[in-house]
């Protein structure tokens, strides 16, 4: 049966209708599990041997091969349409003779099957269908080698599903409509998809298959639908999707300080979190003088950073990496004081402090500690102040090790993967790699031989034979 079936030589799809009965049979023995050296059941037997006898009415079908002058105004009309089994695509080219009369041809077709084993809507067969046409549209288009500026191109559908889809926000639907969506307007644009009815989709027999005695005579699989040859302009047109249809993706807002971008460069610029800390105090300084001098030329800083502004401006910095690496679990928090448990976060159970700043919630509130070693705050392992502040604390400990320096940092802020990440800095810490180095030890030297060869008793001693004299 496979092998009858690939015998069906048909490169440019003018026997799809047909075609695709073979397919959809052959689609069917798998959905029931048919092995290769099993009989077939009687109803498919029945159906095959029905099949085999149209197509041999193949030969009766003759094709032009002639379309028309190319070389003046060319159009290009496509159509597309799907059933709960199949997708199908068509085109034909329009062209018109010396007396402005227009022809039209079939150039092409492609169909495909459905999936059987992942289930999918019929809207989203029509979209298939549609980006199967997209595709076979830049085929046609290439290898016809059509000038641009004499082409015209039209797709049609009766999906108002689909054309809802072409013509809307791609970032409003789903990652699945959203990136076929994109696929068929690179080729296809918005303003060129039209509707048309199902009885004059020339694409629908494609989808659900005629005899080859039937596709002898079926005017529209091989001349269109007969509004084709009417000499009239298509102008572009809006269509929107059924409010059931409109399906959104959840946008997530997230607040952004306007000291973001800054900061994070600012980070970068310096290897030191104070020396960072003490330019964004001198800056701000800076901004608040220069408004402080357009109202009141009094009240102004003092020449050394005050304690208040290093607070401040740290609290800024802390501020500015969460909203950065935790802005969905802030707006959350903000929001109903919870978190998704999808969160990277929960266990943490964190919260926002008066300040706004993200802290983690431990079981150490009625100890004796301070208040920022019981609520440390978060801090994401990927971060430049994460790498500073850890770099801060292993100089502070004398270059100490992993657990000393995690401890002493853990007394103010809990990073996530901490280990991981003080095992990262301290690795590229030059001092540290250069002490902690393994030294070499001397290679002793050969043991003398007459240690290592054995020998008798008195080899190498001597004795008096003349005794005393």
């Amino acid at each position: 049966m496979l092998s009858n079936i690939s015998k069906l030589f048909d490169p440019l799809g003018w026997l799809s209708p047909s075609t695709i009965k073979a397919k959809l049979l052959f689609q069917r023995l798998w959905s029931e599990h048919t092995e290769w050296d099993q009989l077939l059941s009687p109803d498919i037997q029945h159906e095959w041997s029905k099949l085999k006898e149209e197509l041999k009415n193949i030969s009766k079908i003759k094709i032009p091969r002639w379309v028309g002058n190319t070389q003046s105004l060319v159009q290009l009309h496509g159509f597309a349409d799907a059933s709960e089994r199949a997708y199908a695509a068509v085109i034909y080219i329009k062209t018109y003779n010396e007396h402005k009369k227009p022809r039209i041809h079939l150039i092409a077709a492609k169909t495909k099957l459905a999936p059987q084993k992942k289930r999918i809507t019929l809207p989203r067969l029509e979209l298939c269908g549609a980006v199967l046409l997209s595709k076979l549209m830049q085929k046609v288009i290439v290898s016809m080698s059509l000038a641009q500026d004499k082409l015209q191109i039209h797709g049609w559908t009766d999906s108002m599903v689909v054309l809802g889809w072409i013509h809307g926000n791609t970032a409003r639907w789903k990652t699945y409509v959203a990136n076929r969506v994109n696929e068929i307007i690179k080729v296809i644009p918005s303003s060129c998809w039209r509707h048309t009815k199902s009885e004059h989709n020339a694409a629908d027999c494609a989808t659900r298959g005629l005899s080859p005695s039937q596709l002898l005579s079926y005017s529209l699989w091989w001349n269109g639908p007969s509004w084709l040859k009417e000499n009239k302009e298509y102008p572009p047109e809006k269509y929107e999707a059924p409010e059931f249809e409109l399906k959104t993706k959840p946008r997530i807002c997230a607040a952004e300080t306007t000291h973001s971008p800054f900061i994070s460069k600012l980070l970068y610029k310096y290897s030191s979190v104070t020396k960072a800390t003490r330019v964004l105090c001198r800056v701000l300084r800076f901004i608040t003088n220069a408004r402080e001098r357009v109202r009141d030329n009094s009240n102004f800083y003092p020449s050394y950073i005050t304690v208040n502004e290093i607070k401040y401006a740290t609290k800024l910095i802390i501020k500015s990496i969460q909203l950065d690496n935790f802005a969905q679990e802030i707006e959350q928090l903000k929001r109903n004081g919870n978190i998704s448990r999808k969160s990277a976060i929960i266990s943490l159970n964190p919260f926002l402090d008066k300040d706004g700043i993200l802290r983690m919630k431990g079981r150490l509130q009625h100890s004796t500690l301070p208040t920022t070693s019981k609520q440390p705050i978060v801090l994401p392992y990927h971060s430049r102040l994460t790498d500073l502040l850890i770099l801060e604390a292993h100089h502070t400990t004398l270059h100490g090790g992993v657990k000393l320096t995690l401890a002493y940092i853990r007394n103010k802020y809990w990073i996530i993967s901490g280990q991981r990440a003080v095992k990262k800095i301290i690795g590229r810490c030059t001092t540290c790699v250069r002490l902690n180095t393994q030294k070499r030890t001397q290679i002793m030297g050969d043991l003398p031989t007459p240690r290592v060869v054995p020998s008798r008793p008195f080899t190498h001693t001597g004795g008096g034979l003349y005794g005393t004299c």
